[in-house]
């Protein structure tokens, strides 16, 4: 397939400035778009970010309030926090669904957001065994990524943690 010069140009300009800045700079271009109005207010490709900031600061205060709570797991509680707030555990609402039936939780929450609370509850009834295996799996199936790694290197958490294969 042949790369248009318009691609290779945008490739150009993601390399140097990034994704972000060019969706930016582009969405800030739209309203001299034939046929619209000038004064229309150009709208975020991502969505609102104030609205992911409220979500994400609701799903961490769930897992931190429990971590305060259980101090003998605060730090799996908060790993599991950090792995569901980043969508690598219970990634879909289906999943956190599956979860909590599998617990015994019979309220359904309508989102992941609201379902935090419940998933909470549920992971802090859980032995320190269970709690590590959770982890095992979902960095097992999403990998760790090159940051977790550094962080985790640097509190020296990483080396009591990894795998056996690496």
């Amino acid at each position: 397939m042949k790369v248009s010069v318009l691609e290779r140009r945008l490739q150009s300009l993601v390399d140097s400035f990034g994704r972000d800045e060019v969706l930016a700079a582009l969405t800030r271009l739209r309203p001299n778009e034939p046929g619209k109005p000038r004064s229309e207010k150009p709208r975020s490709i991502n969505g609102n970010p104030k609205r992911k900031e409220m979500r994400s600061a609701k799903i961490a205060k769930a897992f931190l309030t429990e971590s305060k709570r259980r101090l003998d797991i605060a730090d799996l509680l908060t790993t599991l926090g950090e792995l569901y707030e980043s969508g690598k555990f219970l990634p879909q609402l289906w999943d956190v669904k599956r979860f909590l039936e599998r617990y015994g939780v019979g309220s359904v929450p309508r989102s992941r957001e609201s379902g935090a609370n419940h998933v909470v509850r549920v992971l802090s009834s859980l032995p320190r065994s269970q709690l590590d295996e959770l982890i095992s799996r979902t960095i097992e199936f999403y990998g760790v990524s090159d940051l977790e790694i550094i962080a985790k290197a640097i509190s020296g958490s990483y080396e009591q943690r990894r795998p056996a294969s690496q």
